[in-house]
């Protein structure tokens, strides 16, 4: 169970931007996929040269700024970039800090260019899928490094 705990303080260090990692977006778009700022084609590059691709986005309430790596990238002959992200613990901010909600879930999110967004929550004890939703579309900021 301690590196059950372990493994899952590891995997949402990685959600974290230190201030000399900071790099500035390469591409950044609103939830309709429409470019705000930087070029879709240098992230296509970037993605196709191999480098990492983080994305920053925010709760769909607006009150929490997510960074996440991505842990697989994907692109769809030059016209659009999907990032997947796995095993996110499922937390939530209390007066102790962050604290792992229960039932204990973790969650596999997948981000594209084109402002969509899609998530499905496995149980930890059993690994059975508890719930698969297509959120309404993210602004999202990436970057690559």
């Amino acid at each position: 169970m301690r590196f059950f705990a372990f493994l899952l303080l590891h995997l949402l260090s990685f959600s974290t931007v230190s201030a000399e990692e900071s790099l500035p977006p390469i591409y950044d778009h609103d939830a309709f996929g429409n470019e705000k700022s930087g070029s879709l084609s240098d992230l296509i590059a970037a993605a196709r040269d191999g480098k990492r691709i983080r994305v920053q986005y925010r709760s769909e309430n607006g009150d929490f700024l997510w960074v996440r790596e991505c842990n697989h990238v994907a692109v769809e002959v030059d016209k659009s970039v999907t990032c997947f992200v796995f095993l996110i613990p499922d937390t939530q901010l209390s007066a102790y800090g962050l604290e792992f909600m229960s039932p204990l879930y973790y969650e596999h999110q997948i981000f594209r260019t084109t402002g969509a967004y899609s998530g499905v929550k496995f149980s930890v004890e059993n690994g059975n899928e508890i719930s698969r939703e297509t959120a309404q579309p993210r602004a999202v900021t990436w970057f690559a490094h």
